[in-house]
């Protein structure tokens, strides 16, 4: 089944691999686990891509000595928070989700679960439980 698949996701914070991982495409990552800031990094390789379309939605905020936080998915016609992702597409009558910018998603998304027990705490379907046979 396309998008089904199995992976070992690194987890960033401990340099240990996450085994069992089978993205269901719920879209609870993208729907229930909320942020509001995404790092320079990522800002920065979004304007090396080219990436207007994101860049739109992102909005510096200045935290002083020259310094910004970045600020995302700021509506870019109301300056309002969007109320979920403004990237994540629901693929028409299959109750499942898809990331528009799966190539270019921010730092956070890509390593997100962090670990089983946060997919746990989140929802998210993604991790089987593992017995032994």
């Amino acid at each position: 089944m396309p998008g089904r698949h199995r992976t070992a996701k690194r987890n960033p914070e401990k340099g240990s691999f996450l085994q069992a991982f089978v993205c269901k495409r719920c879209g609870n990552c993208c729907l229930y686990a909320s942020f509001s800031e995404v790092g320079e990094e990522d800002v920065r390789n979004w304007e090396r891509q080219g990436r207007a379309d994101i860049l739109k939605w992102v909005r510096p905020r200045s935290i002083g000595h020259g310094q910004y936080a970045y600020e995302v998915w700021i509506e870019p016609n109301t300056g309002a928070v969007a109320e979920r992702c403004p990237w994540l597409e629901e693929l028409p009558g299959t109750n499942q989700y898809i990331c528009q910018i799966h190539d270019a998603k921010p730092t956070i998304c890509r390593y997100f679960p962090a670990s089983v027990k946060h997919a746990k705490e989140v929802e998210c379907k993604g991790f089987e439980e593992q017995t032994d046979t």
